[in-house]
């Protein structure tokens, strides 16, 4: 068995700065992610397979993506400000998807028909002085399969929750969104002053929200939850020692990420990473 692929992909890019400080731009991109053949451990027998047969047992097609991003970045109020802003838009064909079989604890992979992944970034830094700068973006990304009608089921799904039976068990997940959660939000300033004529202190603080994400999985959702982290940290302005207290995730949010059908579990038993609490950090650097 054969997999074979070529591929063109071109680029464009045109750019225009209508007024000092402001650049405005439009990029047309394309891009190709080639096929290959695994072993996913899924077929146990290929005697008397045809050369067909072996190739959706075993082969994975190429990728392509296609689509274009328009934007602006600037610099405002004297170089207080600045700022980006991007609009993309882009389809993949073949989208290469790599799918967990918990009853054989293997991967394979596949292709989705097609898939869109669209959204809008915003970034924004202020300057308020010499010692104090704050910092805002906000994302929203549309991220789902446009085709996609021949996935494979998860462990115990029925027919009465879109598992088909023949000719192998699979669902339509065309219309589904996936991974990414739709919209992100971060605020976050850095504050920097001296504290004597040899030492300087820092403060920072950065807070960000993601959305909830809904998986056709039941008990899979990717819940919504705030992150908190900062730090203080006190030290030499010309190099030398500095002693940093860091905070992370101080709002103790608890949730869980990857989450599945368990390896070797029964259909409603449920796996997953679950991020780590509260924690706070006594760093100390000595440069040279």
């Amino acid at each position: 068995m054969k997999v074979k692929g070529d591929n063109f992909s071109p680029q464009a890019t045109l750019t225009w700065h209508p007024v000092d400080d402001l650049t405005v731009y439009g990029a047309y991109r394309t891009g190709f992610l080639a096929g290959g053949i695994g072993n996913p451990g899924v077929v146990t027998n290929y005697t008397g397979f045809t050369d067909e047969q072996l190739h959706n047992a075993l082969a994975f097609d190429d990728e392509k993506a296609e689509g274009f991003e328009v934007g602006a970045k600037g610099i405002f109020l004297d170089g207080r400000l600045s700022g980006d802003l991007t609009f993309y838009h882009y389809k993949y064909t073949g989208l290469q998807v790599a799918t967990f079989h918990p009853e054989t604890t293997s991967f394979s992979i596949g292709n989705a028909a097609s898939a869109i992944n669209q959204g809008v970034e915003l970034q924004s830094t202020f300057q308020f002085d010499d010692h104090l700068n704050a910092h805002v973006s906000v994302a929203y990304v549309d991220l789902h399969f446009k085709d996609y009608s021949n996935a494979p089921c998860y462990s115990g799904q029925t027919a009465a929750t879109g598992c088909v039976a023949l000719p192998t068990p699979h669902q339509d997940l065309s219309g589904e969104a996936f991974q990414a959660p739709p919209w992100t939000f971060n605020l976050g300033a850095d504050y920097d002053h001296e504290l004597t004529d040899k030492l300087n202190i820092g403060v920072s603080f950065d807070v960000t929200h993601w959305t909830t994400v809904h998986n056709r999985q039941p008990n899979t959702d990717f819940l919504a939850h705030t992150i908190l982290n900062a730090s203080i940290r006190i030290y030499e302005a010309g190099g030398g020692w500095e002693f940093a207290l860091i905070g992370t995730n101080l709002t103790n949010e608890i949730y869980a990420t990857g989450l599945g059908s368990k390896p070797l579990g029964a259909p409603q038993d449920i796996t997953g990473v679950i991020n780590p609490g509260r924690e706070l950090r006594l760093q100390v650097t000595r440069t040279f």
